[in-house]
């Protein structure tokens, strides 16, 4: 809110009275054009040929310098404007035109200051409730409310019905964040001077203030009937607009303000905003862009035109809008969130981790840092800590699916099926459009051996998403643990047709015949799928067992295991197929400091020694590790299928 002065003029009549008989008719009539012309160029020509005359006298002259003085102010000459009111005052030490108005001057320059010095100078001669006004503003801008509110309580004492300083005196009340005193000395402006479209375009901001936007709306309303031409105005009713959800009325406005004054950096960057949440990035970014250019100081219009940017999948061109952001306000944690988010996409989780903790630094109840950093820590398999973010980020976002799908998800991948299926319910209540909740969830049922409701889930997210070919992969395994093996391997077909060159679905398709016992018939899929990532380890270690069963020999094992790392885990199996560690040494390799970890690798250590025990003919013996891999494997393994399969052709 910008306050309004109120300027002290020299009346004409009072200049023409000094003028007394000396002076020529020319004089006289240079005199009346200084201040009745209306072009301020012709005028200042005739102030000058009067004050050149040499006719006047010295209180003449200092009346026609203070009206050249005005003019000099009007067109915003303000120094040139001081040296007119400096020559009154040598020649007419007490005329309060001159001290009054060259202390606009200094309040229009933001020379505080030396203006409150010349109010008080015209205090001490004359109480004008102008003066008192005016050196109110002057302490207003200075942030020296209570002294302002003073001086504005003063001019209204001396005139109750000033409706300038009833206005100025709201604005200060704002400023205190005393809304109502604002709204009341508002009102009572407005009251005085219905005319004045700015009093209305103040108490529109004010009703904002207090969240009363349909009055805003009013306000602004009548503000642009007083002056259509208020771009101001059409950029606050589009802020109202926008507030309350009503994207289009506010989009109009906008574009109506811009259209008007393309000069604010604030209504561009509220106008991308609403570009960005409708994923016009394009648009977005042209708003942003010119944000920018006028508001290169504004960390947010960086901030969100990278944000526009991460929509269009340009990670490498949003850091450097949120380093910029960052250089302005080191302490913008929103920034730091975000350019996490960069990072995330980009597959950098410790710069971006680094980034989030900074910003719980700055901001420790942040909910999308707090989410954020929980999805980091569920991508690093530290399930506690991501848990432990998203419990407080939760309360913060009740309305985030994403949310409670991420913990729901965290509890899954402890082991903790129980705990995560109350999650993904509330997520999938939250947002059913979301394919990957939907197939979370089918997981869970998967574990609790509820094949018909994983299945019902299964279905949702495949019809959401017909190329997730996880969600496929996933039902081929829930209908063949329903004995439903022929539309197992459909599934898998299509698996295969979405992704060609990938090896998991021709591994899956394999290891569906491989539980069947069709060892032989599910050679030329898993061969494939070795061929297609030669260095995947369980994909030779499954070739290997088929082509052991099948009666094929295992004599290509050692060429086929040379792309494996042998630093990790699961070489130690292949290791063991190749007669170099014994089974028993194959467990204490599975051991791991995350217990999590642990169990599956263990898990998997006796399923493959049962492998190695059935391959020999030694069914008793395989029998109990068979149980064993069936005991600790989580049930979505290849291991745990297999091993199911496996007990139970022993039992028949």
């Amino acid at each position: 809110m910008v306050a309004r002065v109120r300027r002290v003029v020299c009346p004409l009549l009072v200049a023409m009275s000094l003028l007394g008989g000396t002076a020529s008719s020319q004089v006289m009539n240079d005199v009346e054009r200084c201040f009745k012309e209306a072009d301020p160029d012709a005028a200042l020509r005739h102030c000058s040929d009067a004050i050149d005359s040499g006719q006047l006298s010295p209180p003449q002259l200092a009346t026609v310098y203070v009206n050249r003085g005005n003019i000099h102010t009007r067109k915003g000459r303000y120094d040139v404007a001081v040296l007119d009111y400096d020559e009154a005052l040598r020649l007419s030490p007490t005329l309060v035109l001159a001290v009054h108005n060259r202390g606009l001057a200094y309040l229009s320059q933001g020379q505080y200051d030396r203006a409150i010095l010349d109010f008080d100078r015209v205090l001490g001669l004359q109480p004008l409730p102008e003066a008192f006004m005016n050196r109110g503003i002057a302490y207003a801008r200075k942030g020296e409310l209570d002294r302002a509110i003073r001086d504005f309580d003063q001019a209204l004492w001396l005139r109750p019905t000033y409706a300038e300083a009833l206005l100025n005196r709201g604005n200060a009340y704002v400023r205190k964040g005393e809304f109502d005193h604002a709204l009341k000395d508002l009102d009572e402006g407005i009251r005085l001077n219905p005319s004045y479209a700015k009093a209305f375009f103040d108490r529109a901001l004010v009703h904002m203030r207090k969240g009363a936007y349909d009055r805003a709306i009013q306000d602004f309303d009548e503000t642009l009937r007083l002056n259509p031409q208020s771009a101001e105005a059409l950029a606050g009713r589009g802020r109202a607009h926008q507030t309350k959800g009503d994207q289009d009325r506010a989009l109009r406005d906008y574009d109506a303000s811009i259209g008007l004054r393309p000069v604010y950096a604030d209504t561009f960057v509220r106008r991308g905003v609403i570009y960005l949440a409708r994923r016009q990035y394009d648009r977005a970014i042209q708003d942003f862009d010119e944000a920018v250019r006028l508001g290169p100081e504004i960390p947010q219009a960086y901030r969100l035109r990278a944000l526009a940017r991460l929509g269009r999948r340009e990670f490498d061109r949003a850091i450097p809008d949120l380093d910029a952001a960052l250089r302005l306000d080191p302490g913008f944690a929103d920034a730091l969130v975000t350019r996490a988010l960069a990072y995330l996409n980009r597959s950098e989780l410790d710069r971006g981790l680094q980034d989030l903790d900074a910003a719980l630094r700055l901001s420790p109840s942040h909910p999308e840092a707090l989410r954020m950093r929980g999805l980091i820590y569920l991508g690093k398999r530290e399930y506690d800590r991501a848990i432990q973010d998203l419990d407080v980020a939760i309360p913060l976002l009740p309305r985030s699916a994403e949310a409670f799908g991420a913990r729901g998800l965290a509890y899954l991948r402890k082991g903790d099926p129980e705990r995560a299926l109350p999650d993904l319910d509330e997520a999938i209540r939250l947002d059913r459009r979301d394919p990957v909740i939907f197939h979370n969830r089918a997981i869970v049922y998967y574990r609790k051996d509820d094949y018909d409701r994983a299945l019902q889930d299964l279905d949702e997210a495949i019809r959401l998403d017909p190329r997730n070919a996880d969600a496929w992969s996933l039902r081929a395994s829930t209908r063949s643990r329903r004995g439903e093996y022929d539309l197992g391997l459909r599934d898998l077909d299509q698996v295969v047709q979405l992704n060609p060159g990938g090896a998991k679905g021709f591994r899956d398709r394999g290891w569906v015949r491989f539980t069947q016992g069709q060892f032989a018939a599910a050679l030329p899929d898993l061969t494939r799928a070795v061929t297609l990532a030669p260095s995947q380890a369980y994909g030779v270690i499954w070739l290997h067992l088929a082509r052991s069963r099948a009666g094929q020999g295992a004599h290509t094992l050692r060429d086929e295991a040379r792309p494996v790392d042998r630093q990790k885990w699961p070489w130690p199996v292949i290791a063991m197929y190749l007669g170099e560690i014994t089974p028993e040494a194959l467990v204490r390799a599975a051991a791991h400091s995350d217990p999590i970890t642990q169990r599956e690798q263990e898990c998997e250590a006796h399923f493959y020694i049962a492998e190695q025990l059935l391959i020999q003919g030694r069914q008793d013996d395989a029998r109990p590790e068979l149980e064993s891999a069936v005991a600790s494997c989580p049930r979505v393994f290849y291991e745990y299928g297999a091993a199911v399969a496996h007990l139970g052709a022993l039992r028949r």
